[in-house]
């Protein structure tokens, strides 16, 4: 169920656009003023998307969709996500060796993945 209509999905579009905005300068500002590498710039524009996306998929509605979770929970789960992958380019842009990064990525989507089961659990007719 997406809720595409009125003036309210078009302020929460306006409130991602904008925020993508200032997490493409601060990428910027981190790259060329700092001199800090091009994957950290990414992990910290990706980190601050997906941490606005889940806070702002409170603003969703909580009733679930026939076949699917509701659009809160969908935008939660996508913004951890985003968030996470966010934190794993800041790692490896950190030089933190590869095999711990890739099995932090895999830990924190299966932790996000269970959290997702048990939100959705609660909210199904059957």
């Amino acid at each position: 169920m997406v809720e595409n209509t009125g003036n309210s999905y078009r302020t929460r579009q306006a409130v991602l656009a904008c925020t993508a905005l200032i997490a493409i300068a601060v990428a910027v500002l981190l790259v060329g003023y700092y001199e800090l590498s091009v994957l950290i710039g990414a992990g910290v524009f990706l980190l601050m998307i997906g941490a606005v996306v889940a806070v702002m998929s409170f603003t969703f509605s909580k009733t679930p969709d026939k076949f699917g979770p509701s659009e809160m929970n969908f935008r939660l789960i996508a913004g951890l996500v985003i968030a996470v992958v966010g934190a794993f380019l800041l790692m490896l842009g950190y030089e933190v060796e590869t095999y711990i990064c890739i099995a932090a990525l895999i830990i924190a989507i299966a932790v996000i993945g269970l959290c997702a089961t048990f939100l959705g659990n609660k909210t199904s007719k059957y």
